[in-house]
């Protein structure tokens, strides 16, 4: 990762996912910060939240302003039930590196709507929350998306309206990234996320691109942990399908 870290240049995007539980993927994104503060030319390292909706980012700026306790700014915000331990010192980091955290996902209310009734319930004043040019996550993302959401039981159009709401939070967070970046053009953008939206380019990465010229770098992270042999191979190997996970595949073996 320090020979990643040393290759980022200002203005690239870092996708750098996780399985939200997993205490030694929190630890990865620390260390790789870590690493991009001490190589990186960039007047800043700046942080994208899956977890903080853009709406809210006013909350945000008054938590680490001092404004906002930190259990009510987690009140606020409707936290969840994941430890804020795990996220407390990467949401904290850029403000010893120049940078901003910045809030990137979709409203709730936005996603539950779209995931129950489809894009189609939405009214016009509803649009004006979604990104500019929305656009569904490409068939390949779908065609996995599905494959883990249903076994065959779910009808195919509530899997649609969940896709749908998938893709809201792809874009969503894709276009407060270009946003952010265009503001700080000097920055790295570390973007926090689940690996689902991250792995085989589909969702978060694609969406991106669709929205800038901007350098990506996908860092997609597998916990091995459990698994034999063969599937460790197959987690981290091209698809026969979906092609290349990630740019890089970070590693771990955590034990719960």
């Amino acid at each position: 990762m320090e020979k990643i870290a040393h290759d980022i240049t200002p203005g690239t995007i870092v996708i750098l996912s996780e399985q939200h539980d997993l205490k030694m993927h929190h630890s990865h994104q620390e260390q790789f910060l870590g690493a991009l503060k001490k190589h990186s030319a960039a007047n800043g390292i700046s942080v994208g939240m899956e977890f903080f909706r853009y709406p809210d980012q006013p909350l945000v700026d008054r938590y680490f302003a001092g404004d906002l306790p930190e259990p009510e700014f987690l009140k606020k915000l409707k936290w969840g039930s994941l430890p804020f331990d795990f996220y407390r010192a990467i949401v904290w980091f850029p403000f010893a590196s120049g940078g901003l955290t910045a809030a990137l996902n979709a409203p709730s209310w936005l996603t539950s709507k779209i995931s129950k009734n489809g894009l189609e319930a939405l009214t016009a004043e509803d649009w004006k929350a979604m990104p500019p040019g929305f656009a569904l996550g490409n068939d390949g993302y779908y065609m996995r998306f599905k494959a883990l959401m249903t076994d065959g039981h779910i009808p195919e159009q509530k899997v649609r309206n969940y896709f749908a709401a998938q893709s809201t939070w792809d874009d969503t967070m894709a276009w407060n990234a270009v946003r952010h970046l265009a503001a700080r053009p000097g920055d790295v953008l570390v973007i926090i996320v689940g690996d689902f939206h991250a792995a085989y380019g589909g969702g978060l990465p694609d969406r991106i691109r669709a929205r800038t010229n901007a350098r990506i770098i996908n860092i997609s992270q597998v916990d091995l942990g459990g698994m034999s042999d063969p599937e460790k191979f197959m987690a981290v190997a091209p698809h026969p399908i979906w092609e290349a996970r990630a740019d890089y595949v970070w590693t771990s073996l955590e034990i719960k």
